[in-house]
């Protein structure tokens, strides 16, 4: 079964904060490549965390309600300096739980 019909139809949509938080990712790499064994396998370990937030910050923002994926990107992604996870201020609460 084509991943359209369980997800839906994709809604090409942007989240500027992931594109800025690739960014982010890019310059971690190069970093990686200049630093030494033991500060890149930290650098490492950050970067794979920024990846997966990145993905699963993509997957909703292209198959989710879009009160779930600005949730999702102001808290994970947005928020990373507090790495809070609390609902942000201008998060649609109410459509996040009519939906629940």
């Amino acid at each position: 079964m084509p991943s359209s019909v369980l997800l839906g139809p994709a809604r090409p949509r942007r989240a500027p904060a992931l594109d800025l938080e690739l960014a982010e990712a890019r310059s971690v790499v190069a970093e990686i490549g200049r630093a030494d064994a033991a500060t890149a396998a930290l650098r490492a370990r950050e970067l794979a965390e920024r990846l997966a937030l990145v993905l699963q910050a993509s997957l909703l923002v292209q198959h989710a309600p879009p009160a779930v994926a600005d949730a999702f990107v102001r808290s994970r992604i947005e928020g990373r300096a507090g790495r809070s996870t609390a609902p942000s201020v201008g998060v649609d609460l109410a459509a996040i739980l009519a939906r629940a």
